[in-house]
């Protein structure tokens, strides 16, 4: 079953008098429990994708198919778009209007806060924050409203390599767990291999390959097969980048 179904999808900008086709005909099938990693050049039409399949872009034609049933969708975007009168505590509550008891409430807080080690800034201000622990917060949130359905726009690209690979282990291990599908938009080949199962490669707003990740987690960044695996990539990237 699929969760998320787009088929000739089209969405264009007017910049500046000049037409700007963000995404072009674009179809993809993205099955329940399925974790895709979106790479791509900068302005490739990834973020703008990824607000289409989460309802914040109508697109201009083609048809979106999402099938929640009773699943949330939780989004975390590139900035964190905290509320700056609310503490890290009141940002991450608003995502848990689904959980009535005020026992359960704290205790789901509790493990998002410690997994994402701002338990100690629970009642600090988005002022107050680092860049990088404001962005740990706004994934906070969209982990409180434990969602089926996950959309990532570039999540960890502000932290530091330490957190940053802590936080894709854990996103891994989030997703076994749960059985979480996921469409995580990056920059990074490496961070597409470590944690997709498929790596969708866009250029110019159209879908240029689909590549199938069969390594298991967790995944050795070292290992012959997975060089090879983003070596691949990366040629596809650098070749779609010359023929647009």
């Amino acid at each position: 079953m699929s969760d998320i179904s787009l088929s000739d999808v089209n969405k264009s900008f007017v910049l500046r008098d000049r037409t700007v086709d963000a995404v072009s005909n674009f179809s993809l099938t993205i099955e329940d429990g399925t974790f895709v990693s979106v790479i791509g050049p900068s302005g490739c039409g990834k973020s703008t994708l990824l607000s289409i399949i989460g309802g914040l872009l109508k697109p201009d034609s083609g048809t979106v198919s999402i099938n929640r049933g009773e699943k949330r969708c939780g989004f975390v975007f590139q900035e964190p778009r905290l509320l700056n009168s609310c503490t890290v505590k009141e940002n991450m509550i608003l995502g848990m209007k689904h959980i009535k008891s005020n026992s359960a409430r704290n205790q789901v807080l509790a493990d998002v806060l410690e997994l994402l080690e701002l338990t100690e800034f629970i009642n600090a201000y988005p002022y107050q924050l680092s860049g990088g622990m404001a962005q740990r917060a706004a994934l906070g949130r969209a982990l409180c409203r434990q969602p089926g359905i996950l959309l990532m726009d570039e999540p960890f690209s502000s932290l530091d390599a330490m957190l940053r690979k802590k936080l894709q282990n854990e996103l891994v291990s989030l997703y076994l767990k749960k059985n979480l599908t996921i469409v995580f938009v990056t920059h990074d080949v490496s961070e597409a291999v470590f944690l997709g199962r498929k790596v969708v490669i866009m250029n110019d707003g159209q879908l240029i390959r689909q590549q199938k990740i069969d390594l298991e987690y967790p995944r050795n960044t070292s290992s012959p097969e997975f060089i090879s695996l983003c070596d691949s990539i990366m040629e596809t990237i650098s070749y779609s980048r010359y023929q647009v």
